[in-house]
């Protein structure tokens, strides 16, 4: 079994023992159940990493003795934005562990016309979801944290994205025939889903301004964490493949 990852910023001095905040040191002892000696590996969210070996302080205290220095971890994140209309919030805390998982360089969280989650909530929310990415990075091992931007409107979002990447917008309105994505190895993309209303006729008019593509994920209606899921893998699969 490899070792658990600890979310915890440095500094990380070599041989010294470093003090877990009481939160982490709960989940250490009483969900991990990590033991006196067991190892673990530390993690900055900016893609280092550093070894050590974890120390009960009592009943409720913990901390890591750090026995390797911090270095860079290999690279799992492709270069890939998604541009999502807030969901529900359960929904939302799934589509943050997957992006996780499935290597999400950036997330825009967009406050829609058909948004049921308002922006007061949302600013209410980023603590919590800060806080979900932290775990599912951990507990995928991703060394170089998901990026998660504050919500903001669909023109403040798209005003502010890169230039250059290939942009595609998935419309339930599309017409289901296959189209090819367009994406090739090495691709920067970013890909926009709608929320569980759909995005509004004005919302595809500012997408096709902004030069995204239109593309269909089929015939069938998908919930929102079902085409996050399915945008991605795709999206990593084809900048990923080889020629």
């Amino acid at each position: 079994m490899s070792a658990p990852n600890l979310y915890l910023p440095p500094p990380w001095p070599t041989g010294h023992l470093v003090p877990l905040p009481p939160e982490k040191a709960h989940h250490a002892l009483h969900v991990l159940r990590l033991a006196a000696g067991d190892a673990v590996r530390l993690q900055d969210g900016r893609g280092h990493v550093a070894t050590g070996v974890f120390e009960p302080v009592g009943k409720r205290d913990a901390a890591v003795r750090v026995t390797g220095g911090a270095v860079a971890a290999p690279d799992v994140v492709h270069p890939l934005e998604l541009l999502l209309a807030l969901p529900r919030h359960e929904t939302m805390d799934t589509v943050l562990r997957q992006a996780c998982e499935l290597g999400v360089a950036r997330l825009h969280p967009v406050i829609s016309a058909r948004s049921v989650v308002p922006a007061r909530v949302a600013r209410q929310k980023a603590g919590h979801w800060e806080k979900v990415v932290i775990a599912a990075c951990e507990q995928s091992g991703r060394a170089l944290h998901l990026s998660l931007l504050p919500a903001r409107s669909l023109d403040e979002t798209l005003a502010a994205l890169p230039a250059g990447a290939r942009r595609l917008f998935f419309w339930e309105e599309a017409p289901p025939a296959h189209a090819p994505w367009g994406v090739t190895p090495g691709t920067p993309v970013v890909a926009a889903i709608g929320p569980e209303g759909g995005w509004s006729e004005a919302e595809a008019a500012a997408f096709t301004a902004a030069g995204f593509d239109t593309r269909s994920l089929g015939g069938l209606i998908l919930r929102v964490d079902t085409a996050v899921a399915a945008v991605v893998a795709v999206s990593a699969h084809l900048q990923n493949v080889e020629s």
